[in-house]
């Protein structure tokens, strides 16, 4: 690993953290705080690619037809590299997980995560049914646009917590409730 890649991995790692630690003051329930923090890892994955890219299944093997979908499937090796770290396989397949988790913990009223992670799922979807020749072309503009979609969940996390109204009992100055 360069000392770029482990400085953006320990950079990613100490935010998580902290993120972890906001949502977790917010909603004190463990499953939904690791949900709900999965915004936030799309985000870093979606960096990672922008800043050091990913490989694509169809240039692992040769006779690819680059206009036909699916095209490297006939000539596909089942290894690591295939099946763990490729655009066509592991970025969308692991971007639609993450957001569709995500729904467990963001309903409809919650309009505008409930709209990006609409669009992660069906922009991180299109890297699986592109044929290789659009996909190549769509992959750069899809990681800025995915960053972006993810950024805006987590700033809206953000702002619902440092934004939450806290009731207080006018005698004793205890706290009641978040409105």
């Amino acid at each position: 690993m360069a000392g770029l890649e482990l400085l953006f991995t320990i950079v990613g790692l100490v935010a998580i953290a902290a993120y972890l630690y906001v949502l977790w003051r917010r909603h004190a329930r463990f499953w939904k705080t690791i949900v709900l923090s999965l915004g936030f890892v799309i985000f870093q994955s979606s960096l990672w690619h922008v800043l050091f890219g990913e490989q694509f299944a169809a240039e692992q093997c040769t006779g690819v037809d680059p206009a036909a979908v699916f095209g490297f499937w006939h000539c596909s090796a089942w290894t690591y590299d295939f099946i763990l770290d490729t655009y066509e396989i592991t970025v969308s397949l692991s971007i639609a997980a993450l957001a569709g988790l995500m729904f467990l913990y963001t309903p409809p009223k919650e309009t505008v995560q409930f709209t990006m992670l609409c669009l992660l799922i069906v922009l991180s979807l299109l890297l699986l049914f592109l044929p290789y020749e659009a996909a190549k072309d769509y992959a750069m503009p899809y990681n800025v646009i995915s960053a972006l979609l993810s950024l805006t969940i987590v700033v809206d996390e953000l702002y619902d917590h440092f934004s939450a109204k806290v009731a207080y009992d006018p005698i004793g100055d205890e706290r009641l409730e978040s409105v």
